[in-house]
Order: C-alpha cells, then sequence, then structure tokens
C-alpha cells in the first residue's frame, strides 16, 4: 500500500511525501523463516525548476524492514534493518539539440542490520552509494514511447565481508508520455 501527496510550494517547487508499507512473503520455508515480514518505508523530496530548461531534486528516504520473526533458531533475526538515505539530481532539457534530456542522480545511504551477522560477533552495517545517469532524445520517441540510455554505478561498503560489493550496470529503458 502507498500514501503520496504532492504540493507546490510555488510555481517552480515541487515537495512529495511518499509513504509504504507491503507484505514480503516467501515459498521457500528456509527463507520465509527468516524473511517474510513488513517493509515501510518515508520519502520526502523537493525539486526546484531553475529557468525553463533544468530541474534540481533532492530528498530523504527511511526505508525498514521487520520480520514476521524475531527470533530464529533462539537469535535474534539478523534480517532486519533501517536504512537512512539522503539523494540529489539534476535534469536537463538541452536546448538547440533537437530534444536531448539527460539526468544525473546520486544517493548514499546507511543500512543498519539488527542481530550479529552470519560468520561474524556484531551486527552488520553497510554505507551504500549510487549514481545513476541517463540520456534520451525526443526525435527517437514512438507514439509518446521514448528510449532512454542508462548507467547505474554502486558501492556497498561493510563491516562483513561478503556483503561487500561493487555494481554497474548499462541498460535502456523506454518512458511513455502521455
Amino acid at each position: 500500500m502507498q500514501l503520496a501527496h504532492s504540493y507546490r510550494l510555488s510555481r517552480r517547487s515541487q515537495l512529495s511525501v511518499s509513504l509504504e508499507r507491503y507484505r514480503q512473503r516467501y515459498r521457500e520455508q528456509g527463507r520465509a523463516e527468516r524473511n517474510d515480514g513488513w517493509q515501510d518505508g518515508l520519502y520526502v523530496s523537493l525539486a526546484r525548476r531553475l529557468g525553463g530548461s533544468a530541474t534540481v531534486f533532492g530528498g530523504w528516504q527511511f526505508a525498514r524492514f521487520v520480520p514476521k520473526r524475531e527470533t530464529v533458531g533462539g537469535a535474534v533475526n539478523n534480517a532486519a534493518y533501517r536504512r537512512n538515505a539522503v539523494h540529489i539530481g539534476w535534469a536537463q532539457e538541452w536546448g538547440g539539440t533537437g530534444g536531448l534530456n539527460s539526468r544525473i542522480a546520486a544517493s548514499y545511504a546507511h543500512r543498519n542490520y539488527k542481530g550479529i551477522a552470519a560468520f561474524s560477533t556484531e551486527a552488520q552495517r553497510n554505507r551504500e552509494w549510487n549514481v545513476s545517469l541517463a540520456l534520451s532524445h525526443d526525435k527517437l520517441s514512438y507514439k509518446g514511447i521514448v528510449p532512454t540510455l542508462n548507467y547505474r554505478f554502486g558501492k556497498t561498503e561493510s563491516n562483513v565481508p561478503y556483503a561487500k560489493r561493487r555494481n554497474s550496470e548499462v541498460f535502456v529503458s523506454a518512458d511513455w508520455r502521455f
């Protein structure tokens, strides 16, 4: 379930708030024991139009996972977590290019798990970085569908070695503008 509201602060500024809650269920008994539960999230963002072709945005996110079972095998269920994040970004419509659009966004988060992590003596604590870039061109659209070339990079640092990772991906998405 999601409740969302946007409030226009001025002709050029908008505040958005979203509150989410959904249930997570697994069929496999082993995964269900640890990972069935509730996901909750609160998102607040502010966007400001700069001139006629650029927009800056930023915000704060809070998310948590509350497992159905607080303990598993006599220990605190370490799947539970709380995550706080901030994000910023910039979108630009490039005049004089016939419809080139770009967007860059970055985020930073702290995710703290409850209970002792597997193969460790302490709770898992992660720091997460993400950057995304997107390019599209209006002349490539077909019946309102605009293809977008995307690049995403993510990095997670953790006090638990097996949770450390870096990933990047390039993909094409399609947005429908109507």
